[in-house]
């Protein structure tokens, strides 16, 4: 697809992502002092932080809310070992660079490939998440008195090191609450009341070990820091690679689930509305099925009728149409599925 029609096809959420990444670029760029050039002596451990920031980020685990990895904790621990300046480079080249390299492991992870456009457009919303996460929680931080490992102990910080994480988790999935409205997805509290449980052990729980990531770093110097590093990379992709199994055999128990629950409530009644509605609701438990609906085909009058039929999770009475020309008619007429991997 030519980047013209790609860009296009961009809804007001892709432009509002690109906006907020373009913002998080200048902000980044405004804070950062003239006296940057003499961070050269730090390129070797920095560029450690954020390769290893990008690689959980990539690796999640998968959770109800989303993914939870250890990409927020490397973030704070890069500013509890140097600086904020610092710490909102990584937050920025660690998102680009984790949706930059997608591709490469798109196929392993058994995700769809992004074009160009939208792998932008997800590296934008995710740097502009990070680096304001930080921002916030960074002035929360100093606000309660906060400062630096390298410049006092954690037992100082003990109650500033609380507050960062707390806030940096309040400000994370805030935004993220709000960008999933902008979509038209979950309205910000009913995001905070589903998925509780999930963000609190999941994202706010492994928030406290920034702090020991940056007195690792500090006390054991870069090449032992590098070795850790791969020793971490290590563990995430055997605990993805378990997961994904797990995950895997869940999904799989939940189809089957679905199927025993359809099959009851056909043996139960055979009320047309009903069974589907039924059928909706048990595929809508492993899938999204905001957008769902069923066709039947009356071969007389070549036309496709809409017993059920949802559209952003709204019940909708479409009219019968003729089914050539259609998705429905064509899978209808060739009797073969049809999977579509693009807008059109």
């Amino acid at each position: 697809m030519s980047l013209p029609r790609q860009l296009s096809e961009l809804k007001r959420s892709d432009w509002i992502s690109l906006a907020t990444g373009l913002i998080a670029l200048i902000a980044v760029i405004w804070m950062t002092p003239p006296e940057a050039l003499g961070w050269s002596r730090i390129y070797i451990p920095l560029g450690l932080w954020i390769g290893l920031t990008a690689f959980v980020g990539v690796f999640p685990r998968a959770s109800i809310a989303g993914h939870a990895g250890l990409e927020n904790v490397f973030i704070l621990g890069v500013y509890l070992a140097f600086d904020v300046e610092l710490a909102a480079w990584a937050a920025l080249s660690s998102a680009l660079l984790a949706e930059l390299s997608q591709p490469l492991w798109a196929t392993w992870l058994g995700v769809p490939r992004r074009t160009v456009l939208q792998a932008a457009v997800h590296a934008a919303s995710r740097s502009a998440l990070q680096v304001f996460s930080l921002l916030a929680s960074v002035w929360c931080y100093r606000l309660v008195g906060g400062q630096v490992l390298l410049s006092s102990s954690i037992n100082a910080n003990l109650l500033p090191l609380v507050v960062l994480a707390v806030a940096h988790f309040l400000a994370n999935n805030l935004i993220f609450a709000a960008l999933l409205r902008i979509e038209g997805q979950t309205p910000v509290l009913d995001y905070f009341r589903r998925n509780a449980r999930t963000l609190i052990w999941f994202k706010l729980a492994p928030l406290p070990a920034a702090a020991l990531a940056a007195v690792v770093y500090q006390n054991l110097g870069v090449w032992l820091f590098a070795g850790m590093c791969l020793y971490l990379v290590a563990i995430m992709v055997n605990v993805y690679r378990r997961e994904g199994v797990r995950v895997g055999a869940e999904k799989r128990v939940r189809q089957l689930t679905s199927l025993s629950a359809i099959s009851g409530v056909m043996r139960a009644s055979l009320d047309l509305p009903e069974l589907l509605e039924a059928i909706h609701q048990h595929i809508g438990q492993s899938l999204d099925a905001r957008n769902f609906y069923i066709a039947l085909y009356e071969s007389d009058a070549d036309q496709v009728s809409y017993p059920l039929y949802y559209e952003g999770g709204e019940k909708q009475h479409p009219k019968p149409r003729p089914a050539s020309g259609s998705l429905a008619g064509h899978v209808i007429h060739t009797r073969q599925p049809l999977l579509i991997r693009e807008n059109f």
